[in-house]
């Protein structure tokens, strides 16, 4: 860890952590991983003032939000004296993510080692992060390998993809929170209708349009700025009758037969 001013000092080293996390409000504190235990750190006197045994195969504590408790696998712990607070099954080998407002927590399973590789889970937990309590198991179409909240809290990015040794790539998806599937569907209808109405008034003018658009989509292709460019009307030539021996002749003067 470095100090940044005028010159770069460097502060304390981490020879043996494979994960480091600054505390979350303060940031006076450094929990890393380090082999079977995590580590806690107090920045300002340099040295290590707390262990927590390693109870999950890779990451073994994550600062809360609040600044006042730190999640170890299924374990909370009360960062001021150290007191276990509860314990939560439902964390168990699980990678937690905490919202921006940190009011609600994601977890997803950590990947197990198996014969034919690495194994992820095909769903996540939602909890609430003030009483750990179950709120909602999702589940997905394929394996987990991350997610992501946005800024705002209001999407979930989940990279999603099928076990390994296959062709098929891995996929982002984009989860409203709050919006329950009968809302979505509903609003889907409401589209597909609006799109129905607006198809049926461009059908009326799809032959007077055919030239505009065969002239902007070159336009687009070359680079240019179709929606500036000025197209001029050409204008329509009058219909002139031939009879069958290649003479011409007018409207009126036409056979019926």
């Amino acid at each position: 860890m470095w100090s940044m001013g005028e010159f770069f000092e460097s502060k304390m080293i981490f020879e043996h952590e494979d994960y480091i996390e600054f505390s979350k409000v303060s940031q006076d504190k450094i929990i890393g991983t380090a082999n079977e235990v995590a580590k806690i750190y107090d920045i300002e006197r340099n040295q290590e003032i707390r262990k927590l045994d390693k109870l999950n195969q890779n990451l073994s504590g994550v600062f809360h939000p609040n600044g006042l408790e730190i999640v170890s696998n299924t374990e909370v712990w009360d960062i001021r004296n150290f007191h276990l607070l509860k314990t939560v099954p439902q964390l168990d080998q699980c990678h937690i993510t905490f919202t921006n407002s940190g009011d609600i927590i994601y977890a997803r399973t950590m990947e197990q080692d198996t014969e034919d590789g690495d194994k992820y889970e095909s769903s996540f937990k939602t909890l609430d992060a003030s009483d750990y309590s179950s709120i909602a198991t999702i589940e997905t179409r394929r394996s987990i390998l991350d997610l992501c909240t946005s800024s705002n809290d209001l999407q979930l990015a989940v990279v999603e993809n099928l076990p390994l040794l296959t062709v098929e790539e891995s996929v982002v998806r984009l989860y409203d929170v709050g919006r329950l599937r009968a809302d979505q569907e509903d609003y889907d209808e409401e589209e597909d209708d609006d799109k129905d109405d607006e198809d049926g008034q461009g059908d009326d003018n799809d032959s007077d349009d055919s030239r505009s658009s065969s002239d902007e989509d070159d336009g687009m292709f070359r680079g240019e700025n179709f929606s500036d460019v000025d197209y001029e009307e050409e204008e329509e030539e009058e219909e002139e009758d031939w009879d069958y021996d290649g003479n011409l002749q007018d409207g009126d003067d036409t056979e019926e037969f």
